[in-house]
């Protein structure tokens, strides 16, 4: 069994772009720049062979790093350690991190134990998985299956910022590859691609690199027989044979503990920063054009909110603060949860949001 690095995307500040520049040139050759971006990062460009893109968003400040997986092959595995020490230290933070695991011996596991595994609901850790039966397909005299296998979880919110998926490769690469492949994918979602990213960074050769990537990937799945006499303990349930043979060979799993919850008020405003300060960026540019007041809508948009604040205990507990506690002796009365809701009008220009024109991020009209 192999394992790899499989693919790595990360955002960092702008100021830092040069420096990742030399990093990765230093394995890749020189980049050639480009006017093209990437969504939300549209102000050009540092480009590689094989897919690696550095793209830069000059009005936020930050840029989107983005690691194919032919890049890391051609800088090669012996030197994943350096380029992921050297790219934390530079302050990239991870959002992406594709991990893989290649079976080649075939009679530890196939693919249709695990497609029945799935079928059977014999797998933890994931509410929902998705069997891909494939495609028939023509070569020479023969007909071959194409495309088969099982996706567990996803990398959003809603899979837990991990999505497993199964297949089987020789289908893929045309025999090229004749082994069964286990990917992991890290999104987001509770930090988990950073966290990755940190704990393959912390090891002190390639080998233990290697050896930890196979941990990593073993500790975000089990398969296990449910029977009925185990009363859902994932303890006291035997893993499937296939399962425990895969897991001999990588003698040791390792899990990753999700991070200290982020408190609501936290994550509201980082939602803010990254999906709201862009539409109301927009907003204030048509608004400005139109001769209105942003300032005075927003205050008032602002005071609007506050009438809505659930000022009560189970409120607070819900926000995780009182954000009253902060607030000057003569203002907390303001914010009574005695005083009556009263919901004051928000007042648009009807001609400014009328009409067939619509504003974007690109082409805004003068």
């Amino acid at each position: 069994m192999t394992s790899k690095l499989d693919w790595l995307t990360g955002s960092l500040r702008l100021a830092k772009a040069a420096d990742v520049v030399a990093l990765v040139s230093k394995w890749l050759g020189p980049s050639s720049a480009s006017e093209k971006g990437l969504p939300w990062f549209p102000d050009g460009s540092w480009r590689w062979a094989d897919g690696c893109v550095l793209a830069r968003d000059d009005e936020g400040g930050r840029a989107l790093l983005s690691v194919t997986g032919k890049s890391l092959n051609r800088i090669g595995a012996d030197a994943w350690l350096e380029l992921l020490c050297g790219l934390l230290d530079l302050g990239v933070h991870f959002t992406r991190c594709d991990t893989a695991l290649d079976i080649w011996d075939r009679s530890i596991v196939d693919i249709d134990d695990v497609t029945a595994a799935a079928r059977r609901g014999q797998f933890a850790y994931f509410r929902k998985c998705r069997v891909l039966d494939g495609e028939l397909r023509k070569r020479g005299n023969r007909m071959e299956r194409d495309g088969c296998g099982v996706d567990f979880g996803r990398r959003g919110g809603n899979g837990g910022g991990r999505m497993v998926r199964w297949y089987d490769k020789a289908l893929e690469s045309d025999g090229e590859y004749p082994c069964v492949r286990c990917e992991v994918e890290w999104g987001s979602a509770n930090d988990r691609a950073h966290q990755v990213v940190e704990a393959l960074a912390s090891c002190r050769s390639p080998e233990g690199l290697a050896f930890k990537l196979g941990r990593l990937i073993a500790g975000a799945q089990d398969y296990v027989d449910q029977a009925e006499r185990a009363h859902a303990h994932l303890d006291r349930m035997e893993r499937l044979p296939w399962w425990s043979r895969v897991l001999e060979r990588i003698t040791d799993r390792l899990r990753l503990v999700a991070l200290t919850p982020v408190r609501p008020l936290q994550a509201t405003a980082r939602w803010v920063v990254n999906g709201v300060a862009g539409s109301l960026a927009l907003v204030k540019i048509a608004m400005d054009s139109a001769g209105d007041d942003f300032d005075a809508w927003l205050r008032l948009a602002l005071e609007h909110g506050e009438q809505r604040i659930p000022w009560d205990a189970a409120g607070r507990r819900s926000l995780g603060v009182d954000p009253r506690a902060s607030l000057p002796p003569h203002l907390r009365s303001r914010y009574s949860p005695l005083r009556p809701y009263v919901s004051p009008p928000l007042v648009f220009d009807a001609a400014l949001w009328s009409g067939p024109e619509k504003t974007s991020r690109v082409g805004i009209p003068d």
